[in-house]
Order: structure tokens, then sequence, then C-alpha cells
């Protein structure tokens, strides 16, 4: 379509909403390249040669020049703290920790969100049926005055007034918190304590210590959930035919 000018007439810019994708992710800390290389190519035990080395000597390049990742533009560097991401088509790459916390949350939490947020119309907002002391603070705080060209406050008539004080209450009404985690094993927590004291870290650190513990209870429970549902002929060659590639480095 072109203007009377006969310029082209250039279409509106429309809105988009990203949608959600789930993935799956372990981050890269130097010290788990066993569970990174199961994580990308599978158990390291299942194979003898890694990128036409013996274990000991792969393990040696990648303290060496660090941990290479093939994703789908090519092979790229992982850092140390960095975030190993499978995306939905199983493809590898390596997601900074900053921009990781920034795009991600852990699924459990979103889909307890999502669970508590259904059923609540566009246009519609979850709040408390009784107002929190923050709402009442925010309503007794919202403008109710506006001021005209030379500065002067006028008050606003009843709706504006009360559409300020109705908009601020909701701004500052709590958001639905996915249910809170159920606490780590005392086994988890002292095995926790003895990765922490070997990679250097103080057990005081109580947050970072009850964060390996539970991911410690996950791995536990993936595991033992693998052992119930995997046939009894696997045996050791379960992984023979599986496609390697992705975080592999090439002998030089």
């Amino acid at each position: 379509m072109t203007t009377p000018t006969g310029a082209a007439e250039l279409p509106e810019a429309l809105r988009f909403t990203k949608k959600p994708v789930t993935i799956e992710a372990i981050q890269w800390t130097r010290k788990n390249l066993r569970a990174a290389i199961t994580f990308t190519d599978g158990p390291p035990d299942t194979r003898s040669m890694h990128a036409g080395m013996a274990w000991e000597a792969y393990a040696d390049l990648v303290a060496r020049d660090g941990l290479k990742i093939y994703t789908l533009e090519g092979k790229m560097l992982a850092n140390v703290g960095d975030w190993i991401i499978r995306g939905v088509k199983g493809e590898y790459y390596p997601c900074k920790p900053d921009i990781f916390e920034a795009t991600y949350s852990p699924a459990a939490q979103v889909e307890a969100l999502s669970a508590a947020q259904a059923g609540v119309p566009d246009g519609y907002a979850l709040v408390p049926k009784e107002s929190t002391a923050a709402m009442q603070w925010a309503f007794a705080r919202a403008e109710t005055h506006y001021r005209d060209g030379i500065g002067r406050a006028h008050p606003m008539d009843n709706v504006s007034a009360f559409k300020s004080q109705y908009a601020a209450m909701l701004a500052a009404a709590p958001q639905p918190q996915a249910p809170a985690q159920e606490p780590a094993s005392d086994s988890s927590i002292k095995l926790a304590e003895m990765l922490l004291s070997d990679c250097g870290h103080s057990s005081n650190n109580t947050r970072l210590l009850e964060r390996v513990a539970t991911r410690i209870d996950k791995h536990v429970e993936r595991a033992l959930e693998m052992v119930k549902t995997a046939p009894a002929a696997q045996g050791d060659a379960l992984d023979a035919t599986r496609p390697t590639g992705h975080a592999r480095e090439e002998q030089r």
C-alpha cells in the first residue's frame, strides 16, 4: 500500500509475547566434568574414548583449554559459571549466569505460579480478600491531586481519585508464591558439607549449603526413578549407540 505521495506505507508494529519454553541445564563449575559430559553426551563410562583419547587425557585437555560445546552455530567455549542448556530441539549452547538468571526460573516455581493464577481472565488480578497493610498504605499515599500549568495542586474528581488509589492498591498487592520446597534430607546436607569443604567453601553459607543439598536430593530421586523404569537386561551397553559430539574436544 502506498500513500498519496507515492511512498510505501510501513506496516504497524505488532506486539508479541514470547512463548514459555522449558529447558534443561547444568552449570559448569570445572569440577563437574563427568556430570557435564553425561548431560551432553551420555555417561562417560559407556565409552572408552572421548574425542579420540582416553578419559584422563581428555580431562587434562579440558582443564588446560576449557570445555568446548558443539552448538548449532559451531564450537563455543563454556566458561566456569556458565550454564550449559539443552534446548527444545535437543541442541546445546552455553549461557552466561546473569543472562540465565534473568531469563529462566525453576520450572516447578513457574508451574506453581501458573496453577495459582489459573482461571484468572485477562485484565483481572489475583489479590487477597482482605487488604494487606502494604495495600492500605499504598491507598493512603496514592496521588489524588493534579497540578496545573503553573504547578498549583488541585483535587481530582472522585472517579479519577479512586482510580489512582485502586491502581496503587493493586500494585502493592502480594503476588502468589510457589509452595516452599521440602527441606533437604540430613544425609544430603552432610554430603553437601563435604563437597563444599572439598571445593574450599565454608559450610556456614547456609543458603549455598541448602541449594547443594536440595540438588543432591533431586539427583538421587531421578536416579531411583531411572533404576525403577530401566529394563533389567540393559547392562553396560545401554548407550552404545547414543549419538555424541555436543560436548567433546577434537584432538589437537
